[in-house]
């Protein structure tokens, strides 16, 4: 089986993120190849900062704080790092529904897309690109920390 993994630049809690993609990446260490590539969201900008600044003026000192030393984390590129070392290859796109992206999917025969806890919507398209789907990984426990913000919790 071939799947992508799909994850994003910044993120709330990058440790969580990393801790899930180390823990994967051990679990397949005999069998890397069965991971076609980490696809990477480029969602960082310096939109973000802004947006971290506000939020510390509007009260939400530590969110905002996180949210700004995150976007600038996000420029070491630890996902890829830790995909290289395991032989994995990153790709990154604006977003899930990049017609490259589909395109990619369908020419690789992709069989699953895992969404490791990205912000974004996906469309029919990407959704049925993989022989066997998408499966999406929520960054809360449901139903009590549901929503967008819900790693916060």
């Amino acid at each position: 089986m071939k799947f992508l993994l799909v994850t994003s630049e910044v993120t709330f809690v990058p440790e969580n993120y990393n801790l899930f993609l180390q823990s994967l990446f051990v679990n397949l260490a005999d069998d890397c190849s069965q991971i076609d590539a980490v696809v990477v969201l480029q969602n960082n900008s310096f939109k973000l900062i802004l947006k971290g600044i506000g939020l510390m003026i509007m009260g939400a000192r530590k969110i905002g704080l996180n949210l700004i030393k995150n976007s600038i984390k996000a420029t070491t590129r630890d996902h890829e790092k830790m995909a290289f070392s395991y032989g994995v290859p990153t790709l990154y796109f604006k977003n899930p529904n990049d017609p490259k992206l589909i395109e990619y999917v369908i020419e690789k025969k992709i069989d699953l897309i895992i969404n490791a806890r990205t912000r974004y919507i996906y469309k029919k398209k990407i959704l049925k690109a993989p022989s066997l789907g998408c499966i999406n990984i929520h960054h809360g426990i449901l139903p009590d920390h549901r929503g967008l913000m819900s790693d916060l919790y």
